[in-house]
């Protein structure tokens, strides 16, 4: 970027020519650089509506904002966003959800998407246990059961619900509600 005009004032040094005459001579000591204060940050946690949340932000010395104040730093919520209030967000702020998440957060997604990637690529996802998504693959499921008892071999199978959390919503038995099993 070019240079504003020099109305013939002497603008101090040169970095190509050196200084020049009558510029500023430095000592040689530099000037101390304070550093930037930082600011606190807030946090909007009207989104949310577990306590650990709150103690959280308390104990990183975070402000709380009010709950209408939608310029905070940080965004909580225990729900999905709306991708207009993710679009909306300033380049200072964070938010806790992204748009797709339930794709990898709901397990019967999460199960669907790693099946899908098991089949691109076996050998690169040899570690997730076999799964069945209730009630679709019911049949899927029991015939793996009877291959097991033909072979008398014993597996756990853990059930749980597709869109559940913290031990909410696991059965033993069979439900017409999607659940996700996964056998170890």
């Amino acid at each position: 970027m070019p240079s504003p005009p020099n109305d013939g004032e002497d603008q101090g040094a040169s970095p190509v020519n050196g200084p020049s005459v009558g510029s500023y001579q430095s000592s040689g000591k530099r000037k101390a650089h304070t550093k930037k204060k930082k600011s606190a940050i807030t946090a909007n946690v009207a989104g949310t509506k577990y306590e650990i949340v709150r103690i959280a932000i308390r104990e990183m010395d975070f402000i709380k904002a009010r709950d209408v104040d939608e310029t905070a730093n940080l965004i909580w919520n225990d729900s999905a966003v709306q991708h207009e209030k993710i679009a909306e967000l300033r380049n200072y702020q964070r938010i806790n959800h992204f748009p797709g998440m339930g794709e990898i957060c709901r397990k019967d997604c999460l199960a669907r998407n790693m099946s899908k990637m098991i089949k691109c690529q076996p050998q690169e996802y040899s570690f997730i246990p076999k799964t069945w998504i209730f009630p679709a693959e019911y049949t899927q499921f029991q015939n793996y059961v009877k291959e097991l008892r033909r072979k008398r071999k014993q597996k756990t199978f853990i059930v749980k619900p597709a869109n559940g959390a913290m031990g909410h919503g696991y059965v033993s038995g069979y439900s017409k509600s999607p659940r996700v099993i996964y056998a170890h």
